[in-house]
């Protein structure tokens, strides 16, 4: 599509990465470039995550007075985000880095056209508070649910964060959950230890989560 229909929609960025769907420059951008193209046609469909980009989006009005139409489509985790963007059912939205690399690697067609540093604090391990588990060491033998899926920076974080605690990754039960369907699980104590991020961390840590280990600390990888 065209680099114009997001000039202004780049600066908005939540995740480390605001991605592009495709790759290619319209023959039609080069030709009509000496006018103003006419956008009251277009529509451009915003992925989102948990609503982030979305509510940082309406809350500076940044949209406000644009030519072209916004559909929103939130997704609870990169990994249903980025079949939408193969599937070309969205043309720009925001994920992490590590699932942006891997699906980079994996032939998906997109392109960063913006990144930003996040805070390292909105990604963590969170055990119950009234948890028996004091340490990742402690992880050994228990199940652990990572959201939302397989590539996601929340499975990162548990990877690394066992290998410096010296635990084989075959020795913790690792189950992959939606974060809306992992959230109430976790808050009525079904779950035993739970990697995630961003809005469904900060719920949990409402209700008294406890953090054992945050993208804060010194993960070596």
């Amino acid at each position: 599509m065209p680099r114009y229909t997001w000039k202004n929609t780049a600066a908005l960025l939540t995740g480390a990465a605001l991605l592009l769907a495709g790759c290619g420059e319209s023959s039609d951008t080069k030709s009509t470039s000496a006018k103003a193209p006419d956008l009251s046609s277009v529509t451009l469909v915003l992925g989102d995550q948990a609503k982030g980009l979305r509510t940082v989006v309406e809350a500076s009005n940044a949209l406000e007075g644009i030519e072209y139409k916004v559909q929103w489509a939130n997704f609870q985790g990169a990994a249903p985000l980025f079949e939408a963007l193969r599937a070309g059912a969205v043309d720009l939205a925001p994920a992490g880095d590590t699932p942006v690399l891997a699906a980079a690697t994996g032939g998906t067609p997109l392109r960063i056209v913006a990144a930003r540093r996040g805070q390292a604090r909105g990604i963590a391990i969170l055990v119950p508070p009234d948890s028996t588990i004091r340490s990742v060491a402690d992880l050994k033998g228990r199940n652990v649910v990572v959201s939302s899926a397989r590539g996601s920076i929340s499975q990162y974080l548990l990877i690394r964060a066992l290998a410096n605690a010296g635990v084989d990754e075959n020795d913790v039960k690792v189950g992959f959950v939606l974060p809306t369907d992992a959230l109430p699980a976790f808050n009525a104590g079904k779950i035993e230890a739970w990697a995630t991020f961003g809005v469904y961390q900060a719920f949990a840590e409402q209700k008294g989560a406890r953090v054992l280990l945050s993208g804060g600390a010194s993960i070596r990888g």
